[in-house]
């Protein structure tokens, strides 16, 4: 019995697939599958780097804004001339802002400065940029002659740093953000 080239060739094509075509189609599925998780880890860490730098920038807008509120102190006095947080030593009182007898520019300015560093205190409850931002800390100086009010607000984060020949390590990278104002 002779088969014609059209049965031939129907009976090479009902053959199916090799197994070396199903492991390179699965192993080409594999590696796409790695690519885009790879590339989803890299956007979870993009998005928490950017949620911390918008907290940070948030905090130092703020800051800003009480220093702006309080005019006779960064006038006259030197109330925000500079400090860090988080402080040391002991804490100057925060209620201020609740006084029925009101309070004086300094005693404001040592209170706005009290509340701020509340946020960067470890605490049992959650929301202090000390459990949103691990390391957190600000800086802040006030030039009095330029009338330069800086706030800088630093925090860690984990990163990839590579050293010298050896693979890539896992480091605490410090971040910041500076905001730079004028007060007049």
């Amino acid at each position: 019995m002779k088969y014609s080239p059209i049965q031939l060739h129907r009976s090479r094509c009902n053959k199916g697939y090799t197994l070396i075509e199903v492991l390179i189609a699965t192993l080409v599925i594999a590696v796409g599958t790695l690519g885009v998780a790879a590339g989803h880890l890299v956007s979870l860490h993009s998005n928490q780097s950017a949620y911390w730098r918008t907290q940070a920038t948030i905090l130092a807008s703020g800051f800003i804004d009480r220093v702006r509120s309080n005019p006779q102190a960064y006038r006259h006095s030197s109330a925000y001339a500079a400090f860090a947080i988080p402080q040391t030593g002991p804490s100057p009182d925060a209620n201020c802002h609740f006084s029925l007898l009101g309070c004086s520019s300094q005693q404001l300015a040592s209170s706005d400065i009290a509340q701020w560093s509340e946020l960067f205190a470890p605490s049992s409850t959650a929301g202090t940029v000390a459990e949103i931002a691990p390391g957190a800390r600000a800086e802040v100086t006030h030039d009095k002659v330029t009338g330069v009010l800086k706030v800088q607000v630093f925090w860690r984060e984990h990163g990839w740093r590579k050293h010298g020949t050896d693979a890539n390590h896992e480091v605490l990278l410090e971040q910041s953000v500076s905001l730079n104002t004028v007060l007049r």
